[in-house]
């Protein structure tokens, strides 16, 4: 009988272990994931806003936005904090999914 007990005792030190092990896994790739710099989420998506960006500074600018033959609605409805300009961030917020479809 004291075999069994410390048998259970065991596996459920062993599965709380492993439970926290996973839960702090999980926390750490998440706070990993939100230090990463944003990216868009497709490739037809990163080359289309690469090449908006013709200055490469991390930004599309209304002029360019223009050049590359975007309306001034669909820059202004891109533009999210209305600053005038569109991040990486607010391109992928308003870029359809990799699937095509939109939510």
């Amino acid at each position: 009988m004291q075999f069994n007990r410390t048998s259970n005792r065991t596996s459920k030190t062993i599965q709380a272990f492993l439970l926290t092990s996973a839960l702090g896994l999980g926390l750490a790739t998440s706070a990993y994931a939100e230090s990463m710099p944003k990216q868009p989420a497709s490739g037809m998506d990163a080359s289309s806003f690469t090449k908006m960006d013709s200055n490469q500074d991390g930004v599309v600018s209304t002029a360019e936005a223009k050049t590359a033959g975007v309306p001034a609605q669909t820059f202004a409805s891109m533009d999210a904090n209305r600053d005038g300009k569109i991040s990486v961030e607010e391109y992928v917020k308003a870029s359809p999914p990799a699937s095509g479809k939109i939510n």
